[in-house]
Parts: C-alpha cells; sequence; structure tokens
C-alpha cells in the first residue's frame, strides 16, 4: 500500500492530489525500479535532500524527476513549506524547479503567481528531457524558460497542468497587487530612476549656486561703483570693512597720496583678469613690433636690396 495516498490528507479539488498526475504515467512510475528501491517511505525532508543530488534528478522530465514529483503529490506538504523549502532556497536548482512544479499542481492561482514570478530572474541552466525525440532526448532549458511554460503553458514534462487565470483577471479581482509583474528589469528601471534623480537634484543645485553667484557679482559690482565711483560714505566704509582682505598690503596703510580706487583695482582679485585682457588686446591693437616697413620708404629698399645681395643706399 505504499502507493495509496494518507485518507487524513487535505483533498485538492475534491480527488486524490496524485489524480492530477495520469493515470499512465503514475502506473509508469509505480513500476520503476527507482520508485521502489528509493522513493519508498521517503518524507517531505527526505525528498528535499534527494532532489538536492544531481545524479538523482538527472533532468526535467526524466523519471527520477517525475517520480520525486508525484511523492510529493502523495504527501502533499504545506504550500507555504514547500515555498520556503523548495522554491525560496537558492543552492539546488532541480529542488527549485521540483518545488515550483509542485506548486503550478497544487497551489492557488493568486499563490502560483506570488511564488514563481520572481523565478524568472533566475538564468541558471537545466537538463531538460523530452521523450519524443529519438536523436537526442537531452537538452538545455534556463530557469526562466521553465518557470515561463509552467505559468503560459497547459502541459509541461508530459503532466497536464490545471488551468490558470491569466494575471489581469486575478489583478482586477485584487487577489494581486496592481502594476507589472516583478522582474529584473524593474531592478535596472528602479536604479535608472533613482539615478536621473540625483542627476536633476545635483544639476538643480548647481543652477542655483550659479544664480546666487551671478547675484553676489552683481551687488559686489554695485557696491564697488558706489564705494570708489560716486564715493559714498557709506558705500566706502562696507567696502574696506568686508573686502579689506582683498587689499594690496605691499604698501604702507599711511600712505595717503596713493588713490584708493588705484589700489582696490591692483589689489582686488575679481576684477584681475579683466584687466589682463583688456590691457592685452588694447596692446595688440596699438603696436605691433613684427610690422613690416612702409612700402617706399628708405628702409623698405635698403631691405629689397639686402635680398638681392647689394650694398644699402647712399645718405
Amino acid at each position: 500500500m505504499a502507493n495509496v495516498t494518507d485518507p487524513l490528507i487535505a483533498q485538492v479539488s475534491g480527488s486524490d492530489p496524485q489524480n492530477l498526475m495520469e493515470y499512465l504515467t503514475r502506473q509508469r512510475l509505480y513500476d520503476s525500479r527507482y520508485w521502489k528501491e528509493t522513493c519508498f517511505g521517503l518524507t517531505v525532508k527526505d525528498v528535499l535532500l534527494e532532489s538536492s543530488h544531481s545524479k538523482n534528478c538527472v533532468a526535467i522530465g526524466h523519471l527520477q524527476f517525475l517520480a520525486l514529483t508525484l511523492k510529493l503529490l502523495q504527501l502533499h506538504p504545506d504550500t507555504d513549506a514547500v515555498a520556503l523549502s523548495f522554491v525560496q532556497q537558492a543552492d539546488f536548482k532541480y529542488t527549485r524547479a521540483l518545488g515550483a512544479l509542485y506548486l503550478r499542481l497544487t497551489a492557488r492561482p493568486a499563490d502560483i503567481y506570488h511564488h514563481l514570478e520572481p523565478l524568472l530572474s533566475d538564468g541558471r541552466k537545466l537538463r531538460y528531457y523530452n521523450k519524443n525525440t529519438t536523436i537526442d532526448p537531452y537538452t538545455f532549458v534556463h530557469m526562466d524558460e521553465w518557470i515561463h511554460q509552467l505559468l503560459r503553458d497547459t502541459e509541461a514534462s508530459g503532466i497536464a497542468l490545471p488551468r490558470l487565470p491569466q494575471r489581469q483577471a486575478l489583478v482586477a479581482g485584487m487577489y494581486l497587487e496592481d502594476g507589472p509583474r516583478p522582474t529584473a528589469l524593474m531592478e535596472v528601471a528602479e536604479y535608472q530612476r533613482r539615478l536621473e534623480q540625483v542627476q536633476q537634484q545635483q544639476q538643480e543645485q548647481e543652477q542655483q549656486n550659479d544664480d546666487a553667484d551671478v547675484q553676489a557679482r552683481a551687488a559686489l559690482h554695485y557696491l564697488r561703483y558706489k564705494a570708489l565711483t560716486q564715493k559714498h560714505p557709506a558705500a566706502m566704509q562696507a567696502w574696506n570693512e568686508k573686502y579689506a582682505k582683498y587689499y594690496d598690503k605691499e604698501q604702507d596703510g599711511n600712505d595717503d597720496d596713493a588713490p584708493e580706487r588705484k589700489r582696490a583695482k591692483k589689489s582686488f582679485a575679481l576684477f584681475a583678469s579683466d584687466r589682463k585682457k583688456s590691457k592685452s588686446k588694447h596692446s595688440t591693437i596699438n603696436s605691433d613690433p613684427q610690422a613690416p616697413p612702409k612700402e617706399g620708404s628708405e628702409e623698405y629698399w635698403n631691405e629689397q636690396r639686402a635680398k638681392l645681395g647689394l650694398a644699402p643706399l647712399r645718405k
């Protein structure tokens, strides 16, 4: 009676959980040597240990994989226990694939989407056995492809899957949270959104600093004009008290012959670059030391005779 389900176990859809697998598939597994030697008397913990060994769980859809799935259906553990022990652990990929198949067969639709959708970010390779292929029945699939097959298809590894409502219907019925399903792209989009937000804040801060600098420069220009040009007493006092550290201290402080405006222009570093630019511009316009001599002059003809090897003109 090792193939009979415990009558105290809760039923799934009003029938034995083992009936979720086809009759012919169950009979083939019951008659297999692996079921009789290994799966006899296993508990949920033993199934977890058995599936963690790759040699015992050869490939998805293989006899060992289906036998462990049938054993889980016979034991019928709690959905949360399987999700915690089989699905949420990330060390053993075939254990996770086995738990995902069991949840797809027995769990409620909302729990299926809740537990299986996060696995779409898992891209590890899995061996897949397809008995319908005669040349090479073993192929490779990725974990996200296996999860996508469980969520979208009506058959997986030769097992007919129960009907699963569309995700939009569960969201409309408020069984799932509104919004797109969680994927790895959501983390990238969230990181990109935060990065753009930080960059925008930096640009706003730089713009505020530039505006404050422009206002400060305008106020400084106006104070300098009032103090040094119009000789306003209050402006001159504020200029001398607040900006005295920019003054040139080379001359003696009791020297009254030097005008205050000339000393401020010479010492105030804020306007030094403008003066240098203006001086260099005027100097290049007014005087050009490398200008050629005027045509027809004595220097011009002496230069031409020197080119021809002749003596200069006599004076």
